[in-house]
Protein backbone atom coordinates (compact mmCIF):
# COMPACT_ATOMS: atom_id res chain seq x y z
CA UNK A 1 0.00 0.00 0.00
CA UNK A 2 2.80 2.62 0.85
CA UNK A 3 4.21 2.44 -2.45
CA UNK A 4 0.65 3.04 -4.27
CA UNK A 5 0.51 6.44 -1.88
CA UNK A 6 3.51 7.50 -3.11
CA UNK A 7 2.96 6.78 -6.57
CA UNK A 8 -0.42 8.78 -6.55
CA UNK A 9 1.43 11.54 -5.03
CA UNK A 10 3.81 11.47 -7.59
CA UNK A 11 1.14 11.86 -9.97
CA UNK A 12 -0.72 14.99 -8.62
CA UNK A 13 2.88 16.44 -8.07
CA UNK A 14 3.31 15.71 -11.94
CA UNK A 15 0.41 16.88 -13.14
CA UNK A 16 0.09 20.26 -10.90
CA UNK A 17 3.18 21.55 -12.81
CA UNK A 18 3.71 19.58 -15.81
CA UNK A 19 7.22 20.14 -17.72
CA UNK A 20 6.42 21.51 -20.90
CA UNK A 21 9.42 22.56 -22.32
CA UNK A 22 13.33 22.13 -22.37
CA UNK A 23 14.23 25.44 -20.70
CA UNK A 24 11.63 24.21 -18.07
CA UNK A 25 12.93 20.80 -17.79
CA UNK A 26 16.65 22.13 -17.63
CA UNK A 27 15.38 24.83 -15.14
CA UNK A 28 13.46 22.18 -12.55
CA UNK A 29 16.43 20.35 -12.28
CA UNK A 30 18.57 22.79 -11.58
CA UNK A 31 16.30 23.78 -9.01
CA UNK A 32 16.29 20.27 -7.82
CA UNK A 33 20.19 20.06 -7.41
CA UNK A 34 20.33 23.26 -5.80
CA UNK A 35 18.03 22.04 -3.31
CA UNK A 36 19.70 19.17 -2.47
CA UNK A 37 22.86 20.96 -2.37
CA UNK A 38 23.00 24.57 -0.51
CA UNK A 39 26.59 25.56 -2.03
CA UNK A 40 24.96 24.62 -5.41
CA UNK A 41 21.75 27.23 -4.77
CA UNK A 42 24.18 29.96 -4.05
CA UNK A 43 25.83 29.51 -7.45
CA UNK A 44 22.91 28.35 -9.51
CA UNK A 45 20.25 30.63 -8.76
CA UNK A 46 21.47 34.04 -9.63
CA UNK A 47 22.81 32.56 -12.42
CA UNK A 48 19.45 31.27 -13.56
CA UNK A 49 18.21 35.03 -12.46
CA UNK A 50 20.90 36.68 -14.80
CA UNK A 51 20.16 34.29 -17.64
CA UNK A 52 16.40 35.42 -17.42
CA UNK A 53 16.97 39.10 -17.76
CA UNK A 54 19.79 39.21 -19.94
CA UNK A 55 18.67 36.78 -22.53
CA UNK A 56 15.70 39.39 -23.21
CA UNK A 57 17.53 42.37 -23.26
CA UNK A 58 20.21 40.83 -25.68
CA UNK A 59 17.52 39.86 -27.93
CA UNK A 60 15.70 43.62 -27.60
CA UNK A 61 18.96 45.64 -28.17
CA UNK A 62 19.80 43.28 -31.23
CA UNK A 63 16.52 43.64 -32.87
CA UNK A 64 16.53 47.50 -31.84
CA UNK A 65 20.09 47.76 -33.69
CA UNK A 66 18.59 45.94 -36.67
CA UNK A 67 15.88 48.49 -37.51
CA UNK A 68 18.24 51.35 -36.29
CA UNK A 69 20.55 50.25 -39.54
CA UNK A 70 17.46 50.44 -41.74
CA UNK A 71 16.99 53.72 -40.49
CA UNK A 72 16.88 55.37 -36.92
CA UNK A 73 12.85 56.10 -36.77
CA UNK A 74 12.32 52.41 -36.75
CA UNK A 75 14.67 51.48 -33.81
CA UNK A 76 13.26 54.23 -31.84
CA UNK A 77 9.70 53.22 -32.57
CA UNK A 78 10.60 49.69 -31.26
CA UNK A 79 11.70 50.67 -28.09
CA UNK A 80 8.56 52.83 -27.87
CA UNK A 81 6.43 50.47 -28.93
CA UNK A 82 7.92 47.33 -26.72
CA UNK A 83 7.29 49.63 -23.88
CA UNK A 84 3.93 50.38 -24.90
CA UNK A 85 3.62 46.94 -25.26
CA UNK A 86 4.81 46.46 -21.62
CA UNK A 87 2.90 48.61 -19.73
CA UNK A 88 -0.64 47.15 -21.46
CA UNK A 89 0.60 43.94 -19.80
CA UNK A 90 0.99 45.08 -16.66
CA UNK A 91 -2.46 46.79 -16.69
CA UNK A 92 -3.87 43.44 -17.68
CA UNK A 93 -1.88 41.85 -15.00
CA UNK A 94 -3.10 44.05 -12.74
CA UNK A 95 -6.71 43.55 -13.81
CA UNK A 96 -6.75 39.74 -13.48
CA UNK A 97 -5.48 40.42 -10.01
CA UNK A 98 -8.51 42.37 -9.40
CA UNK A 99 -10.57 39.93 -10.44
CA UNK A 100 -11.36 41.11 -13.90
CA UNK A 101 -10.61 39.40 -17.18
CA UNK A 102 -8.37 41.66 -19.00
CA UNK A 103 -6.42 40.60 -21.96
CA UNK A 104 -2.75 43.00 -23.30
CA UNK A 105 -5.43 44.67 -25.97
CA UNK A 106 -7.61 45.25 -23.04
CA UNK A 107 -4.46 46.60 -21.67
CA UNK A 108 -3.65 48.84 -24.64
CA UNK A 109 -7.43 50.33 -24.93
CA UNK A 110 -6.66 51.73 -21.07
CA UNK A 111 -3.28 52.86 -21.87
CA UNK A 112 -4.59 55.13 -24.92
CA UNK A 113 -7.67 55.50 -23.41
CA UNK A 114 -6.13 58.98 -21.41
CA UNK A 115 -4.32 60.16 -24.36
CA UNK A 116 -6.95 60.18 -26.61
CA UNK A 117 -9.41 62.00 -24.33
CA UNK A 118 -6.56 64.62 -23.31
CA UNK A 119 -5.92 65.69 -27.08
CA UNK A 120 -9.49 65.33 -27.36
CA UNK A 121 -10.45 67.69 -24.84
CA UNK A 122 -7.09 69.89 -25.48
CA UNK A 123 -8.21 70.58 -29.47
CA UNK A 124 -12.06 70.55 -29.57
CA UNK A 125 -13.14 67.66 -31.57
CA UNK A 126 -11.04 65.19 -32.83
CA UNK A 127 -11.48 66.14 -36.83
CA UNK A 128 -9.61 69.14 -36.00
CA UNK A 129 -6.18 67.40 -34.81
CA UNK A 130 -3.19 68.62 -36.06
CA UNK A 131 -1.80 65.33 -35.70
CA UNK A 132 -2.33 62.17 -37.22
CA UNK A 133 -6.10 63.92 -38.21
CA UNK A 134 -6.75 60.99 -41.14
CA UNK A 135 -6.23 58.05 -38.26
CA UNK A 136 -8.25 59.72 -35.78
CA UNK A 137 -11.14 61.43 -37.92
CA UNK A 138 -10.80 59.90 -41.74
CA UNK A 139 -13.16 62.29 -43.55
CA UNK A 140 -14.65 64.63 -40.92
CA UNK A 141 -15.09 67.99 -42.34
CA UNK A 142 -18.01 68.89 -39.80
CA UNK A 143 -17.65 72.93 -38.71
CA UNK A 144 -17.28 73.89 -35.29
CA UNK A 145 -19.47 77.26 -33.63
CA UNK A 146 -16.98 79.20 -35.49
CA UNK A 147 -17.56 78.16 -38.71
CA UNK A 148 -14.53 76.41 -39.08
CA UNK A 149 -13.68 73.06 -40.64
CA UNK A 150 -11.56 70.76 -40.37
CA UNK A 151 -7.74 71.29 -42.22
CA UNK A 152 -7.22 70.75 -45.53
CA UNK A 153 -5.12 67.61 -46.28
CA UNK A 154 -2.55 67.04 -48.41
CA UNK A 155 -2.04 63.40 -49.21
CA UNK A 156 1.66 62.07 -49.04
CA UNK A 157 3.20 59.44 -51.36
CA UNK A 158 6.81 59.58 -49.70
CA UNK A 159 8.53 61.14 -46.48
CA UNK A 160 12.29 62.30 -47.01
CA UNK A 161 13.68 62.35 -43.27
CA UNK A 162 16.88 64.95 -43.62
CA UNK A 163 19.33 63.89 -41.70
CA UNK A 164 22.59 65.63 -40.83
CA UNK A 165 24.36 63.58 -43.43
CA UNK A 166 21.82 64.24 -46.20
CA UNK A 167 18.57 62.31 -46.61
CA UNK A 168 18.34 59.12 -44.66
CA UNK A 169 15.39 57.88 -47.26
CA UNK A 170 12.27 57.97 -48.77
CA UNK A 171 9.31 55.85 -47.84
CA UNK A 172 6.30 54.83 -49.89
CA UNK A 173 4.55 53.37 -47.16
CA UNK A 174 1.44 55.39 -46.89
CA UNK A 175 2.39 58.51 -45.64
CA UNK A 176 0.05 60.14 -43.07
CA UNK A 177 -1.55 63.39 -44.97
CA UNK A 178 0.07 66.73 -44.02
CA UNK A 179 -2.51 69.18 -42.27
CA UNK A 180 -3.19 72.74 -43.27
CA UNK A 181 -5.25 75.29 -41.56
CA UNK A 182 -8.19 76.59 -43.48
CA UNK A 183 -7.54 80.05 -42.41
CA UNK A 184 -4.75 80.36 -43.25
CA UNK A 185 -3.36 82.02 -46.34
CA UNK A 186 -1.46 79.32 -48.28
CA UNK A 187 1.40 80.22 -50.89
CA UNK A 188 1.72 77.12 -53.71
CA UNK A 189 5.56 78.23 -55.27
CA UNK A 190 6.66 76.41 -58.20
CA UNK A 191 7.42 76.29 -61.97
CA UNK A 192 5.85 75.31 -64.61
CA UNK A 193 5.53 71.39 -64.32
CA UNK A 194 6.60 71.09 -60.80
CA UNK A 195 2.81 70.17 -60.05
CA UNK A 196 1.33 72.97 -58.60
CA UNK A 197 -2.22 72.96 -60.29
CA UNK A 198 -2.35 69.38 -59.30
CA UNK A 199 -2.02 70.75 -55.94
CA UNK A 200 -4.38 72.95 -56.17
CA UNK A 201 -6.57 70.88 -57.38
CA UNK A 202 -6.40 68.73 -54.02
CA UNK A 203 -7.22 71.58 -52.20
CA UNK A 204 -10.13 72.70 -54.55
CA UNK A 205 -11.86 69.38 -53.81
CA UNK A 206 -11.52 70.05 -49.96
CA UNK A 207 -13.44 73.55 -50.12
CA UNK A 208 -15.76 72.66 -47.30
CA UNK A 209 -18.01 76.37 -48.34
CA UNK A 210 -21.69 76.81 -47.40
CA UNK A 211 -24.39 78.05 -49.80
CA UNK A 212 -23.89 81.32 -48.67
CA UNK A 213 -20.02 81.73 -48.59
CA UNK A 214 -18.52 83.15 -51.88
CA UNK A 215 -15.43 81.28 -53.66
CA UNK A 216 -14.06 82.78 -56.17
CA UNK A 217 -11.66 81.28 -58.14
CA UNK A 218 -8.94 83.19 -60.81
CA UNK A 219 -8.24 80.78 -63.63
CA UNK A 220 -5.40 81.99 -65.78
CA UNK A 221 -5.51 78.56 -67.93
CA UNK A 222 -8.69 77.12 -68.01
CA UNK A 223 -8.12 74.43 -65.64
CA UNK A 224 -10.31 75.13 -62.51
CA UNK A 225 -13.88 74.81 -64.01
CA UNK A 226 -14.83 71.79 -63.68
CA UNK A 227 -17.34 70.85 -61.23
CA UNK A 228 -16.39 68.15 -60.18
CA UNK A 229 -13.70 69.76 -58.58
CA UNK A 230 -15.96 71.54 -56.13
CA UNK A 231 -18.46 68.57 -55.25
CA UNK A 232 -20.64 69.26 -58.02
CA UNK A 233 -21.56 72.64 -57.09
CA UNK A 234 -22.87 74.80 -59.73
CA UNK A 235 -19.62 76.77 -61.74
CA UNK A 236 -20.59 80.46 -63.03
CA UNK A 237 -17.92 81.04 -65.62
CA UNK A 238 -17.04 84.80 -66.32
CA UNK A 239 -14.83 85.00 -69.49
CA UNK A 240 -14.51 87.79 -72.49
CA UNK A 241 -15.28 85.25 -75.16
CA UNK A 242 -18.79 84.03 -74.05
CA UNK A 243 -18.67 82.49 -70.29
CA UNK A 244 -21.95 81.23 -68.35
CA UNK A 245 -22.86 84.80 -68.18
CA UNK A 246 -22.46 88.53 -69.26
CA UNK A 247 -21.12 90.81 -66.93
CA UNK A 248 -22.87 94.53 -66.75
CA UNK A 249 -20.48 97.10 -64.61
CA UNK A 250 -23.70 98.93 -64.05
CA UNK A 251 -24.83 96.51 -61.58
CA UNK A 252 -21.28 96.66 -59.17
CA UNK A 253 -22.95 99.62 -57.38
CA UNK A 254 -25.40 100.88 -55.16
CA UNK A 255 -25.08 104.31 -55.64
CA UNK A 256 -23.50 106.85 -57.68
CA UNK A 257 -20.51 107.85 -54.93
CA UNK A 258 -19.57 104.39 -55.85
CA UNK A 259 -18.68 105.25 -59.73
CA UNK A 260 -15.60 107.16 -58.52
CA UNK A 261 -14.03 103.95 -57.15
CA UNK A 262 -14.73 101.86 -60.16
CA UNK A 263 -13.00 104.34 -62.08
CA UNK A 264 -9.91 104.40 -60.54
CA UNK A 265 -10.01 100.33 -60.87
CA UNK A 266 -10.75 100.41 -64.33
CA UNK A 267 -8.51 103.12 -65.50
CA UNK A 268 -4.90 102.29 -63.96
CA UNK A 269 -1.59 102.09 -64.97
CA UNK A 270 0.77 99.24 -65.02
CA UNK A 271 3.79 99.64 -62.80
CA UNK A 272 5.88 99.45 -66.15
CA UNK A 273 3.70 102.04 -68.09
CA UNK A 274 4.89 105.45 -68.36
CA UNK A 275 1.64 108.11 -68.18
CA UNK A 276 0.93 111.23 -67.57
CA UNK A 277 -0.60 111.75 -64.38
CA UNK A 278 -2.72 114.17 -65.11
CA UNK A 279 -4.01 112.85 -68.11
CA UNK A 280 -4.59 109.45 -66.23
CA UNK A 281 -6.49 111.26 -63.61
CA UNK A 282 -9.05 113.10 -66.13
CA UNK A 283 -9.95 110.18 -68.14
CA UNK A 284 -11.00 108.58 -64.18
CA UNK A 285 -12.81 111.79 -64.11
CA UNK A 286 -14.51 111.32 -67.85
CA UNK A 287 -15.17 107.59 -66.76
CA UNK A 288 -16.91 107.98 -63.99
CA UNK A 289 -18.87 111.17 -65.85
CA UNK A 290 -19.99 108.61 -68.30
CA UNK A 291 -21.41 105.87 -65.86
CA UNK A 292 -23.29 108.49 -63.72
CA UNK A 293 -24.78 110.22 -67.52
CA UNK A 294 -26.01 106.83 -68.74
CA UNK A 295 -27.11 105.46 -64.95
CA UNK A 296 -29.51 109.04 -65.17
CA UNK A 297 -30.19 108.71 -68.77
CA UNK A 298 -31.02 104.87 -68.82
CA UNK A 299 -33.48 102.98 -66.85
CA UNK A 300 -31.14 99.87 -67.05
CA UNK A 301 -27.71 100.75 -68.49
CA UNK A 302 -25.34 98.14 -70.40
CA UNK A 303 -22.14 98.14 -71.31
CA UNK A 304 -23.05 98.43 -74.76
CA UNK A 305 -24.76 101.76 -73.99
CA UNK A 306 -20.55 102.67 -72.45
CA UNK A 307 -19.10 101.42 -75.43
CA UNK A 308 -21.65 103.65 -77.47
CA UNK A 309 -21.11 106.42 -75.55
CA UNK A 310 -16.94 106.72 -76.17
CA UNK A 311 -17.88 106.17 -79.71
CA UNK A 312 -19.42 109.23 -80.18
CA UNK A 313 -17.13 112.41 -81.01
CA UNK A 314 -15.55 114.94 -78.52
CA UNK A 315 -18.49 117.19 -79.03
CA UNK A 316 -20.95 114.93 -78.44
CA UNK A 317 -19.59 113.84 -75.39
CA UNK A 318 -19.14 117.36 -73.97
CA UNK A 319 -22.91 118.35 -74.84
CA UNK A 320 -23.53 114.97 -72.74
CA UNK A 321 -22.06 115.96 -70.21
CA UNK A 322 -22.49 119.27 -69.76
CA UNK A 323 -26.43 118.63 -69.62
CA UNK A 324 -25.95 118.06 -65.77
CA UNK A 325 -25.15 120.51 -63.66
CA UNK A 326 -22.88 118.55 -61.57
CA UNK A 327 -21.26 117.13 -64.54
CA UNK A 328 -19.89 120.27 -66.14
CA UNK A 329 -16.11 120.37 -65.21
CA UNK A 330 -16.02 117.39 -65.97
CA UNK A 331 -17.18 118.37 -69.88
CA UNK A 332 -14.79 121.50 -69.38
CA UNK A 333 -12.07 118.43 -69.20
CA UNK A 334 -13.52 117.12 -72.77
CA UNK A 335 -14.11 120.57 -74.05
CA UNK A 336 -15.29 121.71 -78.08
CA UNK A 337 -13.99 120.07 -81.05
CA UNK A 338 -11.07 122.14 -81.59
CA UNK A 339 -9.84 121.20 -77.65
CA UNK A 340 -6.69 119.47 -77.96
CA UNK A 341 -6.50 118.60 -74.18
CA UNK A 342 -10.13 117.01 -74.61
CA UNK A 343 -8.66 115.19 -77.43
CA UNK A 344 -5.76 114.15 -75.26
CA UNK A 345 -8.06 112.42 -72.37
CA UNK A 346 -10.34 111.25 -74.87
CA UNK A 347 -6.68 109.59 -76.15
CA UNK A 348 -6.34 108.19 -72.82
CA UNK A 349 -9.15 106.64 -71.91
CA UNK A 350 -10.50 105.00 -75.34
CA UNK A 351 -8.37 102.32 -74.96
CA UNK A 352 -8.94 101.49 -71.28
CA UNK A 353 -12.41 101.42 -72.89
CA UNK A 354 -11.56 99.23 -75.83
CA UNK A 355 -9.53 96.55 -73.48
CA UNK A 356 -12.46 96.57 -70.42
CA UNK A 357 -15.31 96.51 -72.76
CA UNK A 358 -14.33 94.25 -75.19
CA UNK A 359 -15.53 90.67 -76.04
CA UNK A 360 -18.53 89.70 -74.27
CA UNK A 361 -17.68 92.29 -71.49
CA UNK A 362 -18.82 95.00 -74.46
CA UNK A 363 -22.38 92.89 -75.11
CA UNK A 364 -25.73 93.36 -72.79
CA UNK A 365 -25.60 91.42 -69.27
CA UNK A 366 -27.18 91.53 -65.78
CA UNK A 367 -24.27 89.80 -63.82
CA UNK A 368 -22.18 91.65 -61.43
CA UNK A 369 -19.45 90.47 -59.13
CA UNK A 370 -20.62 92.48 -56.24
CA UNK A 371 -24.29 90.80 -56.46
CA UNK A 372 -22.19 87.23 -56.86
CA UNK A 373 -19.89 87.64 -53.50
CA UNK A 374 -22.85 89.22 -51.81
CA UNK A 375 -26.05 86.37 -52.41
CA UNK A 376 -23.75 83.12 -53.67
CA UNK A 377 -26.59 80.55 -53.77
CA UNK A 378 -23.94 78.16 -53.77
CA UNK A 379 -22.28 78.35 -56.82
CA UNK A 380 -18.55 78.86 -57.39
CA UNK A 381 -17.42 81.97 -59.87
CA UNK A 382 -14.49 81.22 -61.97
CA UNK A 383 -13.14 84.19 -63.76
CA UNK A 384 -10.72 82.68 -66.39
CA UNK A 385 -8.24 84.98 -68.26
CA UNK A 386 -8.50 83.44 -71.92
CA UNK A 387 -4.47 83.37 -72.30
CA UNK A 388 -4.82 84.86 -75.69
CA UNK A 389 -6.61 88.14 -75.22
CA UNK A 390 -5.58 88.10 -71.50
CA UNK A 391 -3.61 91.71 -72.46
CA UNK A 392 -6.16 93.22 -73.67
CA UNK A 393 -8.66 92.30 -70.80
CA UNK A 394 -5.98 92.79 -67.83
CA UNK A 395 -7.81 95.60 -66.42
CA UNK A 396 -11.17 94.30 -66.48
CA UNK A 397 -10.01 91.15 -65.18
CA UNK A 398 -8.30 92.95 -62.38
CA UNK A 399 -11.37 94.93 -61.55
CA UNK A 400 -13.26 91.30 -60.77
CA UNK A 401 -10.82 90.13 -58.58
CA UNK A 402 -10.10 93.23 -56.81
CA UNK A 403 -13.81 93.64 -56.39
CA UNK A 404 -14.42 90.36 -55.13
CA UNK A 405 -11.89 90.50 -52.41
CA UNK A 406 -13.21 93.67 -51.45
CA UNK A 407 -16.50 92.60 -50.72
CA UNK A 408 -15.61 89.20 -49.89
CA UNK A 409 -13.57 91.53 -46.78
CA UNK A 410 -16.39 93.57 -46.37
CA UNK A 411 -18.76 90.84 -44.56
CA UNK A 412 -16.77 88.81 -41.49
CA UNK A 413 -19.77 86.96 -40.33
CA UNK A 414 -19.32 84.31 -42.83
CA UNK A 415 -16.06 82.72 -45.10
CA UNK A 416 -15.20 83.59 -47.98
CA UNK A 417 -12.60 81.12 -50.46
CA UNK A 418 -10.01 83.23 -53.26
CA UNK A 419 -8.29 80.73 -55.06
CA UNK A 420 -5.82 83.19 -57.31
CA UNK A 421 -3.40 80.72 -59.56
CA UNK A 422 -0.72 82.48 -61.48
CA UNK A 423 -2.34 86.36 -59.76
CA UNK A 424 1.13 87.61 -60.22
CA UNK A 425 0.25 88.00 -64.05
CA UNK A 426 -2.67 90.40 -62.88
CA UNK A 427 -1.00 93.79 -61.52
CA UNK A 428 -1.75 96.36 -59.07
CA UNK A 429 -4.03 94.15 -57.02
CA UNK A 430 -5.36 96.37 -54.37
CA UNK A 431 -6.93 94.30 -52.07
CA UNK A 432 -4.39 91.47 -52.18
CA UNK A 433 -1.85 92.43 -49.41
CA UNK A 434 -5.47 92.56 -47.50
CA UNK A 435 -6.31 89.22 -48.06
CA UNK A 436 -2.89 87.51 -47.41
CA UNK A 437 -2.55 89.83 -43.99
CA UNK A 438 -5.81 90.27 -42.50
CA UNK A 439 -7.76 87.99 -44.50
CA UNK A 440 -7.51 85.29 -41.35
CA UNK A 441 -9.36 88.33 -38.87
CA UNK A 442 -12.24 88.85 -41.51
CA UNK A 443 -12.80 84.62 -42.28
CA UNK A 444 -11.30 84.90 -46.08
CA UNK A 445 -9.30 82.08 -46.35
CA UNK A 446 -6.87 82.30 -49.97
CA UNK A 447 -4.94 79.87 -51.82
CA UNK A 448 -2.52 81.95 -53.53
CA UNK A 449 -0.26 79.81 -56.77
CA UNK A 450 3.06 81.84 -58.37
CA UNK A 451 5.58 80.67 -60.56
CA UNK A 452 8.13 82.81 -58.91
CA UNK A 453 9.26 85.34 -56.97
CA UNK A 454 11.08 87.21 -59.78
CA UNK A 455 7.65 87.67 -61.55
CA UNK A 456 5.57 89.14 -58.39
CA UNK A 457 8.63 91.69 -58.25
CA UNK A 458 8.28 92.86 -61.84
CA UNK A 459 4.57 94.01 -61.46
CA UNK A 460 4.40 94.74 -57.38
CA UNK A 461 7.32 96.79 -55.91
CA UNK A 462 9.68 94.48 -54.23
CA UNK A 463 8.40 95.94 -50.71
CA UNK A 464 4.53 95.04 -51.89
CA UNK A 465 5.92 91.42 -53.15
CA UNK A 466 7.31 90.68 -49.90
CA UNK A 467 4.97 92.03 -47.93
CA UNK A 468 2.07 89.47 -49.97
CA UNK A 469 4.49 86.28 -49.75
CA UNK A 470 5.24 87.32 -46.09
CA UNK A 471 1.33 87.15 -45.14
CA UNK A 472 1.04 83.65 -46.78
CA UNK A 473 1.84 81.66 -42.97
CA UNK A 474 1.38 78.55 -45.02
CA UNK A 475 3.47 77.50 -48.00
CA UNK A 476 3.87 74.67 -50.47
CA UNK A 477 7.31 74.88 -51.80
CA UNK A 478 7.44 72.82 -55.19
CA UNK A 479 11.00 73.19 -57.76
CA UNK A 480 11.49 76.87 -57.95
CA UNK A 481 12.45 78.13 -61.16
CA UNK A 482 14.18 81.29 -60.72
CA UNK A 483 17.41 82.57 -57.99
CA UNK A 484 14.39 84.87 -56.00
CA UNK A 485 12.42 81.79 -55.11
CA UNK A 486 15.43 79.72 -54.18
CA UNK A 487 16.31 82.40 -51.88
CA UNK A 488 13.02 82.63 -50.48
CA UNK A 489 12.96 78.94 -49.91
CA UNK A 490 15.95 79.08 -47.47
CA UNK A 491 15.16 81.61 -45.98
CA UNK A 492 11.87 80.31 -45.19
CA UNK A 493 13.43 77.24 -44.28
CA UNK A 494 16.17 78.21 -42.77
CA UNK A 495 19.90 76.78 -42.30
CA UNK A 496 21.40 74.50 -39.36
CA UNK A 497 24.60 74.83 -37.51
CA UNK A 498 26.82 72.00 -37.71
CA UNK A 499 29.95 71.19 -36.05
CA UNK A 500 33.37 69.17 -37.01
CA UNK A 501 36.46 68.82 -36.13
CA UNK A 502 39.46 69.90 -38.30
CA UNK A 503 43.10 70.69 -37.55
CA UNK A 504 44.09 73.60 -35.71
CA UNK A 505 46.88 75.72 -36.75
CA UNK A 506 49.97 75.15 -34.64
CA UNK A 507 51.40 71.67 -32.89
CA UNK A 508 48.76 69.64 -34.99
CA UNK A 509 46.19 70.12 -32.95
CA UNK A 510 42.16 69.45 -33.37
CA UNK A 511 39.39 72.22 -32.57
CA UNK A 512 35.76 72.07 -33.08
CA UNK A 513 34.36 74.09 -35.62
CA UNK A 514 30.81 75.38 -36.32
CA UNK A 515 29.20 75.88 -39.72
CA UNK A 516 26.26 77.18 -40.92
CA UNK A 517 24.53 75.31 -43.67
CA UNK A 518 21.17 75.56 -45.82
CA UNK A 519 18.83 72.42 -45.38
CA UNK A 520 18.30 72.57 -48.86
CA UNK A 521 21.28 73.39 -51.20
CA UNK A 522 19.66 75.41 -54.64
CA UNK A 523 21.03 72.16 -56.97
CA UNK A 524 18.90 69.76 -54.02
CA UNK A 525 15.75 72.44 -55.10
CA UNK A 526 16.53 72.65 -58.74
CA UNK A 527 16.30 68.76 -58.77
CA UNK A 528 12.89 68.63 -57.11
CA UNK A 529 10.65 66.11 -59.18
CA UNK A 530 7.35 66.98 -60.22
CA UNK A 531 4.99 67.04 -57.02
CA UNK A 532 8.18 66.89 -54.64
CA UNK A 533 7.54 69.71 -51.83
CA UNK A 534 8.31 70.86 -48.71
CA UNK A 535 5.29 72.10 -46.77
CA UNK A 536 6.02 74.99 -44.15
CA UNK A 537 4.14 76.01 -41.30
CA UNK A 538 4.51 78.00 -38.42
CA UNK A 539 5.47 74.59 -36.67
CA UNK A 540 7.59 73.63 -38.91
CA UNK A 541 8.12 71.66 -42.48
CA UNK A 542 7.84 68.42 -43.90
CA UNK A 543 9.50 67.13 -46.97
CA UNK A 544 8.11 64.82 -49.25
CA UNK A 545 5.96 64.17 -52.72
CA UNK A 546 2.18 65.39 -53.10
CA UNK A 547 0.03 62.06 -54.43
CA UNK A 548 -2.20 63.42 -57.15
CA UNK A 549 -5.94 62.90 -57.28
CA UNK A 550 -5.64 60.05 -59.63
CA UNK A 551 -3.51 58.12 -57.73
CA UNK A 552 -5.48 57.85 -54.69
CA UNK A 553 -7.60 54.97 -53.60
CA UNK A 554 -11.38 55.70 -52.84
CA UNK A 555 -10.77 56.08 -49.50
CA UNK A 556 -8.50 57.97 -49.80
CA UNK A 557 -10.89 60.30 -51.73
CA UNK A 558 -13.39 60.22 -49.43
CA UNK A 559 -10.85 60.96 -46.61
CA UNK A 560 -10.44 64.19 -48.32
CA UNK A 561 -13.68 65.40 -49.50
CA UNK A 562 -15.07 64.12 -46.73
CA UNK A 563 -17.66 61.77 -48.74
CA UNK A 564 -19.72 64.43 -49.92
Amino acid sequence: MPPRKSSRKHERRSRSKPVSSVSDLLTAGALSAALRNPLMALILIPVLLFAALLVPVVLVVMVQNALYLIHPVFGSLFIIGLFVVLIAVLIAKAGNVLGYDYSTRDGLAFLLMPLLLAISLAKGQLGRFELLPSQLAPGLRSKDGSGESGPFLLPMSATYWNEMDGYGGMFDIGSPPVPLKRNYSTLVLGEPGAGKTTTINLLLRQMDADPDEPVVVFDYKSEFDDPELYGGREVTVLSVTGGDVNWNVFRETENEGEYQEIAEKLVDVDKDQNRNEFFVEAARELMRGAMIHLDRENAHPTNRELVEFFDMTQEEIYEALKSHVDLRRVAEQVGGPNDRTGKDVLATVRPFVSKTFTGSFSDVGGFSVRNYVNDPRGRVLVIQAEISQFERTKPAIRFFVDWAIQHGLADPTRNSYFVLDEFQRVPNLRNIENLTGAGRAQHAQAILGLQGITQLEANYDEGLANAIVAGATQEILMRPGDRQSIKHIQRSIGSRIVEHEQEAPGFGEREIVQEEIQDFSERELRRFEPGETIINTPKGFVHGRVKRWEDLAAHERDRLTGSR
